[in-house]
């Protein structure tokens, strides 16, 4: 969800509980919603360059039903940027060689 010039929400579900950062960066680490964080706001830079936006995550736990907030920090969105670019760079690779599907996924990367 965006609100138009401010903030980029993404809305997750989680079957444990995100009530603490430790609980919600082990699910964000698990996910890799560092790397999606950061490819929204790259793609979302290409439409409005003059705009920058922050990041929330909304968990909504259906263990215990509760819902928080955490914040996207500049650390956070450079080490999903980082993964998006060795994505990128990865499936240059699989080109430049031929190749048109990858053996693997990118998971991990």
């Amino acid at each position: 969800y965006r609100v138009p010039g401010q903030v980029v929400r993404d809305i997750k579900t989680c079957s444990g509980p995100a009530n603490t950062e430790e609980e919600a960066r082990k699910i964000m680490n698990d996910w890799d919603y560092d790397l999606s964080a950061a490819f929204y706001l790259e793609a979302l830079k290409q439409v409005e360059p003059n705009i920058n936006y922050s990041f929330e995550w909304v968990f909504m736990s259906k263990f215990d039903n509760k819902t928080n907030i955490y914040y996207a920090t500049p650390e956070t969105l450079q080490k999903g940027l980082d993964k998006v670019r060795k994505a990128i760079d990865t499936i240059k690779g699989w080109r430049k060689h031929g190749y048109t599907k990858p053996a693997t996924t990118l998971r991990g990367i």
